[in-house]
């Protein structure tokens, strides 16, 4: 009472106790009081006397509140845990006496919280596992007795949350642990370019398996909204957005994690059954929720992967020298969006993939030594279908444009495309090689020197064998080359007595063709320059 309040008060003084010492050494007295006077209480009949004397022990003890009720708990405690041996299940009998016990002791359910937590916990768990071993969707009915079951258990919505979190994730953390083993054996083991998804052992339906136990157990919620129907009345359907109860990270290096993504990935595009394929893109986000990939990494696996994709797929498009067209750009914008890839990211790789294409040609023409008019010209017209700039974007040295450039431009001669009245071939060279007018200059009338000359001694050759006809080609190819530079031809080593034969060899043949005589004047008159016959011989 209010008198023996004020004399420990008095005594406390005395003897120069701080009040929390105090306090700790009056409960240590009359803490124990209290527990016997519980124990007495609830050793019988619960009945309204004994809850009134009960009342009355606590009143006059005078403990602080919270220590009066963890004492009271500590009663509970121990009837509780006679209850559930060896993680027994309460009975509804059970639960009724102890719902009836906390009211007798003036407990409210939150305070008694922690110790069915320590006690109910592994009778919960059991339940959890029990619904997870059930094929295919859970029954409604079930998730409706684990609530009923919760509440007889008097768990608290986080716990039993967090117990279900944890047995959850002990369960795909089985499923992750197939889906790894799949995935190295793939990396280990040569793969089918085709990849049959329906095969057991692949990635993809491992990692399916995995989805779908996670949809299933709840583990992945989806959100819902509201929608009018037709009709106008209203209805709550799903979303592509989900809650996300739990996931693998953590559980598994993020390597692993990431890796196990991509080769899903890698199975959706590859598969050969369509539908598959889009059962397995349809489920992508799912899987990144359940392995609980951060949005850096699934960006980078998409990134790399959406590259490898979009080469490979232009590599062959490009290969036989095709364009990409409008079904092309459909299939790649189908990849863009299903990897949710930048759309300037996805420009730059159809660009790199032109660039390495006129590239690559170039590149196995010189190393091939395969330098000849065909391909030079199957490398031009690549880089003009593809925009392609040979010297701004590919940086093509230029010693090998103009060592292309003469081999079009002698090609161009010898067709008869390039002619002194007709340049225009050769202008179009010219800006394809990034060869200016006076270079150009200096390189035809390098090839007309070196090209007569060669011819000259050519025809000479064929003239000792008796082959006139060779004689009279290898002349007329001559004067194809003199033509657009007399200035640039120099007079061969051939004797005087030759020079002449070759004339007469190249005259005779004009007269049998019949040639216009103003035609065959200018090119007998180029001739002698050509072989160096002066005017008098």
């Amino acid at each position: 009472d209010d008198a023996d309040e004020t004399k420990l008060a008095a005594l406390r003084h005395i003897f120069g106790l701080s009040k929390v010492s105090a306090a700790r050494v009056y409960e240590a007295a009359a803490g124990p009081m209290l527990r016997r006077a519980i124990e007495d209480a609830v050793s019988g009949a619960l009945s309204a006397e004994a809850q009134k004397k009960l009342e009355d022990s606590r009143r006059d003890l005078a403990l602080p509140e919270s220590v009066a009720a963890g004492i009271a708990v500590e009663a509970y405690s121990r009837k509780l845990g006679v209850m559930t041996p060896e993680g027994a299940i309460l009975s509804e009998d059970q639960s009724t006496e102890l719902n009836q016990l906390r009211e007798f002791l003036g407990l409210s359910i939150s305070q008694v919280f922690a110790v069915h937590k320590e006690f109910c916990s592994p009778a919960y768990r059991k339940s959890v596992r029990e619904v997870f071993e059930t094929d295919g969707k859970v029954p409604d009915e079930y998730w409706e007795g684990l609530v009923k079951l919760r509440q007889r258990l008097v768990l608290s919505n986080e716990v039993a949350e967090e117990l279900f979190a944890d047995e959850a994730q002990a369960k795909m953390v089985h499923f992750g642990k197939k889906a790894l083993e799949a995935l190295e054996k793939s990396t280990t083991n040569e793969k089918d370019p085709q990849i049959d998804i329906a095969d057991e052992a692949s990635v993809a339906m491992r990692a399916l398996e995995l989805v779908n136990f996670c949809v299933n157990a709840r583990v992945l919620v989806p959100q819902m909204v509201e929608e009018e129907l037709a009709d106008g009345n209203k209805t709550m359907v799903e979303t592509d957005v989900y809650t996300v109860g739990t996931s693998l990270k953590g559980r598994f290096e993020s390597r692993q994690l990431a890796d196990l993504y991509r080769e899903y990935l890698v199975e959706a595009f590859q598969g050969s059954d369509q539908d598959k394929n889009a059962l397995l893109f349809g489920n992508l986000k799912r899987l990144s929720l359940v392995l609980g990939l951060e949005n850096d990494i699934i960006r980078t696996v998409h990134n790399e992967l959406g590259a490898t994709i979009y080469r490979r797929y232009l590599g062959r498009v490009l290969m036989d020298g095709g364009d990409i067209g409008p079904a092309e750009l459909a299939f790649l914008d189908t990849i863009r969006e299903t990897l949710d890839l930048p759309r300037k990211r996805c420009d730059e790789l159809v660009r790199e993939m032109k660039l390495t294409r006129v590239a690559t040609l170039i590149e196995a023409m010189f190393d091939s030594s395969n330098l000849n008019p065909k391909e030079i010209r199957k490398c031009v017209a690549a880089a003009e279908l593809f925009d392609v700039d040979l010297s701004n974007d590919l940086s093509v040295p230029k010693a090998r444009l103009e060592k292309m450039f003469i081999i079009e431009m002698e090609d161009l001669i010898e067709t008869g495309e390039l002619t002194v009245d007709n340049t225009d071939a050769l202008i179009e060279s010219c800006e394809a090689f990034h060869v200016s007018e006076e270079r150009a200059t200096e390189l035809v009338e390098a090839s007309v020197s070196k090209r007569c000359a060669g011819g000259v001694l050519q025809a000479t050759a064929c003239l000792r064998r008796g082959s006139m006809v060779e004689t009279v080609n290898a002349l007329k190819r001559t004067l194809k080359y003199a033509y657009l530079s007399p200035t640039a031809v120099e007079v061969p080593m051939v004797s005087d007595k030759e020079k002449g034969e070759l004339y007469m060899v190249f005259q005779s043949q004009l007269m049998a063709d019949g040639a216009d005589d103003a035609d065959s004047q200018a090119d007998l008159n180029l001739l002698k320059t050509v072989v160096g016959l002066a005017k008098e011989e």
